[in-house]
């Protein structure tokens, strides 16, 4: 990220923000519907166990019990792992989308406040890259 600090990648907080959460959101649920899922099957296992009359302390719900939370928590440190990775590339490609939109509205209002100076460029990787080959035209076209 070249030494950049966070607050240089969210230029237009509302839709960045809303991005993340939504994308955090989303994750959430099917974080929340696979632990249940892995929780689910256990307890079945386990009920197995009970209909077949296994002693509670018994081998076979002890190598339940910790199977169990070896999945939990390895899945705990994956939604962690992957919250983080996910808010990382949210941002990077939000900005990326946002940057674009952030320089044209700059453009327009310098163009409105001080007249046609110089002609419109975004940074490389930057989404819509076409627009200001178009725009520039139209500038030209004016003239």
């Amino acid at each position: 990220m070249k030494n950049r600090k966070l607050n240089n990648y969210i230029i237009f907080p509302k839709f960045q923000l809303t991005l993340v959460i939504i994308n955090l959101l989303i994750m959430t649920v099917c974080f929340i519907l696979v632990f249940y899922q892995v929780y689910d099957s256990f307890h079945e296992i386990n009920q197995l166990g009970v209909r077949l009359h296994l002693s509670s302390d018994s081998a076979f719900f002890k190598v339940m019990d910790y199977h169990k939370d070896k999945i939990i928590f390895r899945l705990g440190v994956s939604a962690a792992v992957c919250y983080i990775f996910s808010f990382i590339l949210t941002v990077i490609i939000s900005h990326k989308v946002s940057g674009p939109l952030f320089r044209l509205k700059k453009y327009f209002i310098d163009l409105q406040q001080n007249g046609y100076k110089e002609k419109l460029s975004f940074r490389e990787g930057d989404y819509y890259g076409e627009l200001p080959d178009i725009i520039n035209e139209g500038q030209e076209n004016i003239k």
